[in-house]
Order: C-alpha cells, then sequence, then structure tokens
C-alpha cells in the first residue's frame, strides 16, 4: 500500500502516485530470474479522502483507512498481472499524461458499481 499527498497535500499527488506505479511495473518487467516463472505484480489505484496516523503502544505503524484505500484494495485485487487498474475519479485526475483502456463497470464486494480502466504503458 502506498499513498500520495500525506502528510502534506499536494496538487500534483495523482500524477506522482502514477509515476511511481509505471516505474514499479517497468522495473519488474526488467528484472531476469533463473526459473521460468515470470516476476508480477498488480497495481489498484483511487484517489479521494481517507484517515492515516501512527498506532501502537510498542510497535508503532502509520496506518491508512477510509473508503478510499478499501476502493484501492479492491481494483488491485480484481486487476489483471502488470496491469494498474484505476478508478474514474483516478483517470480524471491523470488525463492528458496517460492513455486509457476503459474496462467499464464492475461490481466490487462492500463498495458497489464503479467504473474502472486500465492505464496503457509503453
Amino acid at each position: 500500500m502506498a499513498a500520495s499527498g500525506i502528510p502534506e497535500p499536494s496538487s500534483s499527488h495523482a500524477i506522482q502516485a502514477m509515476g511511481m506505479a509505471t516505474a514499479m511495473l517497468k522495473y519488474i518487467n526488467s528484472v531476469k530470474i533463473s526459473h521460468s516463472k515470470k516476476l508480477n505484480i498488480r497495481i489498484g489505484m483511487h484517489c479521494g479522502s481517507l484517515v492515516a496516523g501512527i498506532i501502537g503502544k510498542k510497535k508503532f505503524v502509520y496506518d491508512l483507512w477510509g473508503d478510499t484505500v478499501n476502493i484501492a484494495s479492491r481494483l488491485e485485487s480484481s486487476g489483471e498481472p502488470g496491469k494498474i487498474n484505476i478508478s474514474k475519479q483516478m483517470m480524471k485526475k491523470i488525463k492528458g499524461n496517460y492513455q486509457f483502456e476503459r474496462r467499464g463497470m464492475k461490481e466490487y464486494k462492500g463498495i458497489g458499481k464503479l467504473e474502472t480502466y486500465l492505464v496503457l504503458i509503453d
């Protein structure tokens, strides 16, 4: 899980997060491993409000909560390996900088229907 624009808000948080996501995919694709299986990841992205903070008494953890976090998690788990699956809200924040393939409306457990897109990467 990663987040951008916290604790200090940034007007370019979505572009920064997408830059990291595309760099991660490009790196994973460049890794050569000795066995026959290809290393792969799925990425799901959404933008919106969330709650962030430090929890714990002995071991401290910076954690994130809220619908935005849950939606991003669902987008990741329902995504395709080697692809970036994003919500319509995220697409609106980064359009003009990236190209997309519309996946259409999909039902997500505990969330409802969302319009989703795959980010097209060179």
